[in-house]
């Protein structure tokens, strides 16, 4: 017993066992691996008269261990991986993951799996990591599922790896899993190798919200509220935002006591907006304190204080809070909508150098949105986002470049700028590649390599870039000429309203 600590607490009474489940009594019952698993997994939940106990708890994983119980060797693996009860050695728990692993069990595998990607307690190995991953994966297995997406994308920065990944994280889904539920949406809300769908990401956020996911379970309120991919419903907005309110979610209490606060799927009550706003400023929710700021002084709300109205409404200090708050007003969301208000906000974020705060603030200038317009002024905030790895700016960037708009015109500085963006699956910076690559502007021309952009966007359901690539086919520039490819290509981007390419169809099918 020496390996573990507290060891002279180390033992339990037959008493103390028999009040945790009467066959515990028993002693030959004692001896079963299966119930020597089940007492530590007590000691390890905590639900025992005694309490929780770490240390009894892989004293019994052991004991079950050494008879071959591989549920036993994964929490004891577990044990030892997080120093829960015994020293913490991530070469012991690699060695009881792998004799789990021997056994069969799939959460042996898998957390031999994440030992091998970490290269913790034996040396990294991304073919044995896979293989393990796919090996589990392959069963339904929907953890082990989310796992292998997540180290194709971190070890793979490839297209392929990244479609790899985006299927595994759609079984993984399929399956329950909430964290590549919630994956899912933000990549189809940011188009982030995907076309971007509202539909698609309001799907997938119900699914996770419909598992008990509060910050779905807001986000799909927020669908309902402004019509984003499902037929908009104050009703259903206020039902799952009072779902995590009363949850105690900050966040669910900021946005019902703005339902409240403005009557919307809920009869309007100042009354409960106070009531729920004062629950999230109390959690720290800055835009909670915001709104209470446009009628009390936030001290004397959180504080129970005065009903006197501010002076001044404080605002947020931090970037990521002015840069929301800009967008609310940029969209009228939660506020009347205004552009200077707007522009106010992202340009304290973007200050302080919150690049999607730079961007917008970029687009206000080129917009003369709450701003006088410049796109000059426009041009250096996309530059200062893209050196930040933004996408979106970089192909905004590469644009005033290519155009000349805001910075001397350059097509090799255009091409510089949209491979960035391209390198990080922005499908519009993949269509003006293949542009260049087509005409040669500012690079070497090849329809080889335009026809690979206009692939690489076309498969994320750009229009353009499917019609484009439909013409590649039909003249055999850059690829095997073929009158069936083209005609499927023309197709799916007609089918979005393409007019040129319904024009390049009918052409296609009159020869």
């Amino acid at each position: 017993m020496g390996r573990f600590f507290g060891k002279d607490r180390g033992l339990e009474s037959s008493d103390e066992l028999r009040r945790m489940d009467p066959r515990y009594a028993d002693e030959r019952c004692r001896t079963d691996p299966g119930t020597q698993f089940e007492i530590g997994m007590h000691y390890y939940r905590g639900d025992t008269p005694a309490g929780h106990s770490y240390e009894k708890a892989a004293k019994w994983f052991e004991k079950s261990a050494d008879q071959g119980f591989a549920a036993a060797r994964c929490m004891l693996g577990e044990c030892y991986f997080n120093g829960e009860g015994v020293e913490k050695s991530y070469e012991k728990a690699v060695r009881w993951f792998r004799k789990a692993a021997e056994q069969g069990d799939a959460t042996g595998k898998r957390r031999l799996a994440d030992c091998y990607a970490a290269g913790l307690g034996v040396k990294k190995s991304t073919l044995d990591a896979v293989r393990l991953y796919t090996e589990v994966a392959d069963t339904g297995d929907g953890a082990a599922q989310y796992s292998l997406g997540l180290y194709l994308i971190k070890e793979y920065r490839s297209t392929g790896a990244f479609d790899q990944a985006l299927e595994w994280f759609k079984r993984a889904a399929r399956n329950g899993v909430v964290e590549a539920q919630v994956r899912l949406c933000d990549y189809y809300m940011r188009g982030e190798g995907v076309m971007q769908s509202y539909v698609d990401a309001a799907r997938w956020y119900k699914m996770a919200a419909e598992n008990g996911d509060s910050r779905a379970q807001n986000a799909i309120g927020c669908f309902y509220r402004d019509g984003w991919g499902v037929r908009q419903s104050y009703e259903e907005a206020v039902r799952w935002f009072t779902i995590t309110a009363e949850k105690g979610d900050r966040e669910g209490q900021y946005y019902l006591g703005m339902c409240y606060e403005e009557g919307k799927g809920v009869q309007r009550s100042p009354g409960e907006a106070t009531k729920w706003l004062r629950r999230a400023a109390e959690q720290g929710e800055p835009r909670a304190k915001q709104e209470l700021a446009f009628r009390f002084t936030v001290d004397d709300i959180v504080g129970g204080g005065s009903d006197r109205p501010p002076e001044d409404a404080p605002g947020p200090t931090d970037p990521a809070e002015q840069y929301d708050l800009g967008v609310r007003y940029y969209n009228g969301q939660g506020v009347e909508q205004s552009y200077p208000e707007a522009f106010r906000w992202f340009r304290k974020a973007a200050g302080q150098d919150h690049a999607l705060a730079q961007y917008y603030a970029g687009i206000c200038y080129e917009n003369g949105q709450g701003t006088g317009k410049s796109i000059a002024e426009a041009a250096g905030w996309y530059r200062k986002a893209a050196d930040q790895g933004l996408a979106e700016a970089q192909f905004a960037l590469g644009l005033c470049y290519d155009y000349g708009q805001g910075v001397e015109q350059s097509y090799s500085e255009a091409v510089r700028w949209y491979s960035m963006s391209a390198e990080q699956r922005y499908a519009d910076a993949q269509y003006f590649l293949g542009l260049c690559y087509e005409r040669g502007d500012g690079i070497e021309q090849s329809y080889a390599k335009a026809a690979r952009w206009y692939r690489r966007a076309a498969d994320q359901n750009h229009a353009d870039a499917q019609n484009n690539l439909g013409v590649c086919y039909e003249m055999g520039r850059g690829v095997e000429q073929s009158d069936k490819e083209a005609a499927r290509w023309y197709t799916k981007a007609a089918n979005q309203g393409h007019e040129l390419a319904r024009e390049n169809l009918r052409n296609l099918r009159s020869h």
